[in-house]
């Protein structure tokens, strides 16, 4: 994988990776489903290093070991380490913990609400760190896959057309919510 040059002007130009995106021979796969990919395998390698069960049991408590494993598809890991800019911080704090709080709990809520069937958007509705609409939590839902049905079906076990539960939508949301305090807080 190359890092595109910077611009004329030095800023850094954003790394765009895509969701199915790999780099095998860093240990950063893609464990998206393909046609051609047995189920927890990544897509290219086939490699199967994620205990998808004990992912699936969405244990609360397991928090440390959710976040090493999404670490170890490319996507999230390059959503884990891009350095998050201060006044996207800033402006995401002006209103307090409260409000940034609920607007992480509703963006969870509102993107996997609908069954993938019943929704066009799926999967193309959370901006990414390069586009000009991205908040605060949108960095979480990538990094915690609470951006899409597809994401949250293979890494938290939750079916695209299955009625997702309170319970599940409280232990997702408070997913993206602790993936913000690590790395967009502490927040007091």
């Amino acid at each position: 994988m190359t890092t595109p040059a910077a611009p004329a002007d030095d800023k850094p130009r954003a790394l765009k990776v895509s969701c199915t995106a790999t780099d095998c021979a860093a240990d950063l796969h893609c464990f998206k489903p393909s046609s051609k990919s047995a189920p927890g395998a990544c897509r290219e390698c086939g490699i199967t290093p994620i205990d998808f069960e004990r992912l699936h049991a969405r244990d609360p408590t397991d928090l440390d070991h959710t976040f090493r494993a999404l670490d170890r598809e490319l996507i999230r890991h390059h959503m884990n380490h891009i350095e998050i800019p201060i006044d996207l911080q800033d402006r995401a704090l002006r209103r307090g913990l409260e409000v940034l709080h609920a607007r992480t709990d509703n963006a969870v809520r509102k993107t996997l609400a609908k069954p993938r069937s019943m929704n066009a958007w799926d999967g193309r509705s959370v901006p990414f760190p390069w586009s000009k609409s991205v908040q605060l939590h949108h960095y979480a839902q990538h990094a915690t896959a609470t951006c899409c049905r597809v994401c949250a079906a293979y890494w938290h076990g939750i079916g695209k057309e299955e009625q997702i539960s309170e319970a599940q939508f409280v232990y997702l949301s408070s997913l993206a919510w602790e993936w913000l305090e690590r790395h967009a807080g502490p927040f007091e």
